[in-house]
């Protein structure tokens, strides 16, 4: 089992859940812990994820440079993510965004007991309008979108993996519920 410095936060949660709006107000006690993919850049997008190429990828998975692959296979082909060991070992507080799978993954190599799982939900039309809204809106996008949300509903069905499920109706509401649970784990 690998040995951290502090407990993982894992943030995990179906198509335009709000997972990246709901982290960039959490950095102040927890560091995000970027995913490299193969996946583009989406418009607006800047440093959500670590972009490179399939050749860039598959040799730092070739040099075990990643404690977590996840591969995707979309209306574009083949998307990969890769968690980046060396900078989850060195980071205080670390915090990721992953799937059910890549969770359980984590869980598994860490230990539970080093890992704080916080699953975020959405109602089903409010991630589909955010979704339409993060791209252009063209046939293959939509055929994306469409896929993605019916994926999500076969892979995210272990709620017991979670520590804590979490609704967001409302952003600030639900920071300050994950504020809440922060202060009483890191005690």
């Amino acid at each position: 089992m690998i040995v951290l410095n502090s407990k993982v936060l894992v943030i995990c949660g179906k198509t335009a859940c709000g997972k990246t709006t709901i982290i960039k107000g959490i950095t102040n006690k927890y560091n995000e812990v970027k995913s490299y993919t193969t996946r583009p850049k989406r418009k607006g997008e800047v440093d959500e994820y670590v972009f490179v190429t399939k050749e860039e990828f598959d040799k730092l998975a070739s040099e075990n440079k990643f404690i977590n692959i996840r591969d995707y296979y979309t209306e574009y082909g083949l998307w990969r993510y890769g968690t980046p060991l060396e900078v989850l070992l060195n980071t205080e507080n670390p915090m990721l965004i992953l799937d059910e799978q890549g969770l359980e993954n984590i869980q598994n190599k860490l230990g539970r007991d080093n890992v704080i799982s916080i699953l975020i939900e959405a109602d089903e039309t409010v991630r589909l309008y955010r979704s339409l809204n993060r791209d252009e809106i063209t046939e293959q996008n939509t055929k994306e979108i469409k896929r993605r949300i019916k994926d999500d509903d076969i892979k995210f069905k272990n709620r017991s993996l979670y520590d804590y499920i979490l609704t967001n109706n409302n952003l600030d509401e639900l920071q300050k519920n994950i504020e809440f649970i922060l202060s009483l784990k890191l005690k």
